[in-house]
């Protein structure tokens, strides 16, 4: 390379062309965290939500069964003592 093509050349390598390489080295960096780490931390995230969830639900479940039962024992409890529905 001649001296005055590097002239010519050597100002664009400095200015628009390192600023190009700069932005694609970042975003190589940041699709590098990206894969590597903020995904399988999202992964784990979610997988412990949906347990969270699904605890949740088995207590619903249970607290649903239990007021079910004392309704039905309170039931049995009026009708026995002779107390029938009003109309």
């Amino acid at each position: 390379m001649t001296p005055e093509m590097l002239e010519v050349v050597g100002p664009f390598l400095a200015g628009p062309a390192a600023a190009v390489l700069v932005m694609l080295m970042i975003l190589m960096a940041l699709y590098q965290i990206t894969i590597k780490h903020a995904i399988p931390l999202m992964g784990s995230a979610l997988d412990r939500h949906l347990q969270a969830l699904d605890r949740l639900v088995d207590q619903n479940r249970e607290d649903h069964m239990a007021m079910m039962n004392q309704m039905k024992d309170l039931e049995r409890t009026i009708t026995s003592h002779g107390v029938t529905r009003a109309s």
